[in-house]
């Protein structure tokens, strides 16, 4: 067996890369500013539970997510497929789904409306 390893690196081109959305100081703003029909936000007296839940289950995830990476405040949504989006202060939506635990499903960065 023959193996070969070459160092990564990852390369941005400002061409490429959409700009950053505006930011975002709470989630009221986000929703009007941001959301889409598809989208619910989740009830606010659920956040901290929600939170908490996602919290611990991504600890103990091979993933490597961890919440403290995202920029405040975090809005969170239920869209299509009962899945949940966080989306943070910067705009990058953060897909999750519960199959038996929380865990992070992919990643989207959005460009600015027009």
């Amino acid at each position: 067996m023959v193996a070969f390893a070459q160092e990564a690196s990852l390369k941005v081109s400002p061409e490429d890369s959409p700009p950053p959305t505006p930011p975002i100081t709470d989630c009221a703003t986000d929703f009007r500013e941001r959301g889409r029909p598809t989208e619910r936000p989740v009830d606010p007296a659920e956040v901290a539970d929600l939170r908490t839940a996602l919290e611990l289950d991504l600890r103990a995830s091979a993933s490597g997510f961890d919440l403290k990476q995202a920029l405040e405040p975090l809005c969170f949504y239920v869209v299509p497929e009962y899945r949940i989006m966080l989306r943070d202060g910067s705009g990058i939506e953060y897909y999750f789904h519960k199959v038996p635990k929380w865990d992070i499903e992919s990643v989207a960065i959005m460009k600015p409306p027009n």
